[in-house]
C-alpha cells in the first residue's frame, strides 16, 4: 500500500479549487440545463407552425455547442473579459436566430437571452452587464420591424420584455454579490486555517529542528553547569600550588575531591547518554513513521519536497520507545527539508526481513546525498555538509543513537538520486 503525502500540493490545490469555485457552479448549473433544454425544445415543437424546421435545429445545436464549449474553456482557463464578452455576445446573435426561425415575435423562446444575461451577471462587471441586457433588448426589437411604425402596444411590449430581463439580470447579480461575499468570507476563513496550520507545523518543526540541539543542549548545558565550580576549584588550587611553589596537602585535596565531583556528574550525563530513560513497548513501528509524515507534511510540501512511504500490509511489531522512533523518522525528514531547498522527493520503504527477524527501513531522498566522510566514519557531532544553512550534524547521530538504543544496525550510502540510510530494527529487542 503506497500513500503519497503532498504539501504545498495540498494548500496549492485548496486555493486553487477555490479560485475556481464561481467558474464550477457555471459549469454543474448551465450544462445539464442546456442539454435538457435543448432536448424539450427540439421535442416538443416539432409540430409547432412556427417553428421552420430544419434551420432551427442547427441553431439550436450550434447554441449548445457553443455552451459547451465555452464552459469547457471556463473550467481549463480564467478567461479574459475581451473573450467573456465574445462568448456573450455570440450567444445573443445565435438566440436572436433561435428566435427568427421559432415565430419570431410569436415565439417564447426569446426568454433564452436570460441565459447569457445570468452568464454576464457571474462573469462580468455592472457595466457589462447593463450593455448585454440593452443588446438583447435591441437584438429583439428588429422582430417589430420598422420603429417609426411602432404604437403604444408595441412599446408597452418591448418595455415588459426589456424590463423582465432587466430585472432578471439585477437579480442574478445580487444573488452573485451575495454568493461571492460568502464565498470571501469563507476563503478568508479557510486562508487563516491553513496558516494557522502551516504557522504550528512551524512551530513544531523549529523545536523538532532544535530537539537534537535541545536534547544535547539539556546534557551539556547542565553537565558545563555542573562542572563549572569544581573546575574552578581545581584550576585555582592548582594555581595556588603552582605560585606557592610548596606541596600543599589541602590544595591537593581539594584538586582530588573537585575531580571526583566532576568524574561523578560525567558519568550521570553518561547514563543519561545511554538512553536509560527509553520507555521499551511492543509497537507497530509504522505509526510513528505515519505521526512524523504527519507533523513534517505542511512544511516539506511548502518546500516543494513530495513524501511517499510504503509498507508491507502485514508488519510484524517489534519493541521500542514510541517517542524516539518518532524522533528517529523527524529527524530524517528534517534534514532532507535542508537539504533539498529547492524541493526534491523522500521515499520510506518498511519492510520485514525473508528470515523474519528484522524490519526494514529504507530512507531515499533526491538530495545532494552524504559526504563521503560521513559515509565512510560514521556521523558525528558538528560534522555536517550543510554548516552555511545552519546544519550542527547532531540529526543523524542522534538517529544512529536511537538505532543503536533499540539494538538496531544503522547504515548510511548514497545512490545516484542522492542520500540512503539503510536501518534494521530486531523484531524483539531486549
Amino acid at each position: 500500500m503506497e500513500i503519497i503525502l503532498e504539501k504545498l500540493k495540498i494548500i496549492k490545490k485548496r486555493k486553487d479549487k477555490r479560485g475556481l469555485k464561481s467558474v464550477s457552479f457555471v459549469n454543474r448549473f448551465y450544462q445539464p440545463f442546456f442539454i435538457l433544454f435543448i432536448i424539450i425544445i427540439a421535442l416538443f415543437a416539432k409540430n409547432n407552425d412556427y417553428v421552420s424546421y430544419p434551420h432551427i435545429l442547427y441553431w439550436l445545436g450550434a447554441f449548445m455547442a457553443l455552451n459547451l464549449f465555452a464552459n469547457y474553456i471556463t473550467s481549463k482557463y480564467v478567461l479574459r473579459d475581451g473573450a467573456a464578452d465574445v462568448l456573450i455576445t455570440l450567444n445573443c446573435f445565435i438566440i436572436t436566430a433561435i428566435v427568427r426561425y421559432s415565430g419570431g415575435l410569436h415565439s417564447y423562446l426569446w426568454l433564452i437571452y436570460l441565459l447569457p444575461i445570468f452568464t454576464a451577471a457571474m462573469l462580468l462587471a455592472t457595466r457589462e452587464l447593463v450593455a448585454t441586457t440593452i443588446l438583447a433588448t435591441l437584438l429583439l426589437c428588429q422582430f417589430y420591424g420598422n420603429p417609426n411604425g411602432w404604437d403604444y402596444d408595441i412599446l408597452y411590449e418591448i418595455l415588459i420584455k426589456f424590463s423582465l430581463l432587466f430585472m432578471g439580470a439585477m437579480l442574478m447579480r445580487s444573488l452573485v454579490i451575495e454568493k461571492n461575499k460568502v464565498a470571501r468570507e469563507l476563503a478568508l476563513e479557510r486562508s487563516r486555517l491553513d496558516d494557522m496550520e502551516e504557522e504550528f507545523a512551524e512551530q513544531n518543526l523549529q523545536k523538532l529542528d532544535s530537539a537534537n540541539m535541545a536534547e544535547m543542549g539539556k546534557r551539556t548545558s547542565g553537565i558545563v553547569h555542573d562542572l563549572g565550580t569544581p573546575m574552578s576549584v581545581i584550576l585555582g588550587s592548582a594555581r595556588m600550588m603552582m605560585k606557592d611553589g610548596t606541596f600543599n596537602r589541602d590544595d591537593l585535596q581539594r584538586i582530588i575531591d573537585a575531580s571526583l565531583l566532576c568524574k561523578n556528574i560525567l558519568t550521570n550525563a553518561l547514563q543519561i547518554a545511554r538512553g536509560e530513560d527509553y520507555k521499551i513497548d511492543l509497537l507497530d513501528i509504522r505509526d510513528p513513521l505515519e505521526s512524523a509524515a504527519a507533523i513534517t507534511m505542511p512544511i516539506l510540501s511548502k518546500k516543494n519536497i513530495e513524501m511517499r512511504y510504503n509498507y508491507q500490509d502485514m508488519l510484524p511489531q517489534m519493541r521500542g520507545s514510541y517517542s524516539h522512533l518518532e524522533r528517529l523518522f523527524l529527524n530524517m525528514f528534517t534534514n532532507a527539508k535542508g537539504a533539498m531547498p529547492d524541493g526534491g522527493e523522500i521515499f520510506v520503504n518498511l519492510k520485514a526481513a525473508p528470515d523474519g527477524k528484522w524490519i526494514i527501513v529504507t530512507y531515499e531522498d533526491t538530495g545532494p546525498g552524504f559526504p563521503m566522510a560521513i559515509i565512510t566514519e560514521g556521523p558525528k557531532p558538528f560534522q555536517t555538509g550543510r554548516k552555511a544553512e545552519g546544519g550542527t550534524g547532531l540529526g543523524l547521530v542522534v538517529c544512529k543513537e536511537i538505532v543503536e538504543k533499540h539494538n538496531g544496525v544503522f547504515r548510511l550510502s548514497n545512490t545516484n538520486k542522492g542520500a540512503k540510510i539503510d536501518i534494521h530494527f530486531p523484531v524483539k529487542a531486549d
